[in-house]
């Protein structure tokens, strides 16, 4: 499939088991659409699916679709950093909606006394999982880092 060496599928089946059971074509297909969606390579998604195999579970139009309300919500620069995020907390990449992200980034920043939310945006950036975490989890911990540390909880946020 797409010029890509029979050794890379062999890898691929390696690394991920359960895809033995999956005709070579359905699973050829599959890595194209992804391909598509994350405007690469197969051979990339190949590298990209090893290393999270949720991504070949969750349809390629659902991700799109989270890709670009990651991208909405967090106002993001490109789907390349929506890519990025997925790959660190793969629930992103179901039913992600730029208004519920852009509700929960509210709530964190209030919750930790973040002042802007554009830094709240930053910072749910580059740690996806401040987004998918319950905030009172957070929330807890993060106030026990602060009370060890003697500093305000918006002190210790990553």
């Amino acid at each position: 499939t797409s010029g890509v060496a029979a050794e890379r599928y062999v890898q691929l089946l390696g690394r991920c088991l359960g895809l033995v059971s999956v005709p070579a074509e359905v699973l050829g297909a599959n890595l194209e659409t992804l391909a598509a969606v994350f405007d690469v390579n197969v051979d990339a998604v190949i590298d990209l699916v090893m290393q999270q195999p949720a991504l070949l579970a969750a349809q390629a139009a659902t991700i799109a679709a989270s890709m670009d309300e990651l991208c909405t919500a967090l106002r993001l620069d490109s789907r390349a950093d929506a890519l990025r995020m997925i790959l660190q907390q793969p629930s992103l990449a179901v039913d992600a909606t730029a208004a519920a992200l852009s509700a929960r980034i509210a709530a964190l920043a209030k919750a930790f006394g973040v002042q802007s939310e554009g830094e709240m945006r930053a910072r749910c950036a580059a740690q996806p999982a401040l987004l998918v975490i319950t905030p009172n989890t957070i929330r807890g911990a993060i106030s026990a880092m602060a009370q060890q540390m003697g500093k305000q909880p918006s002190e210790c946020l990553p």
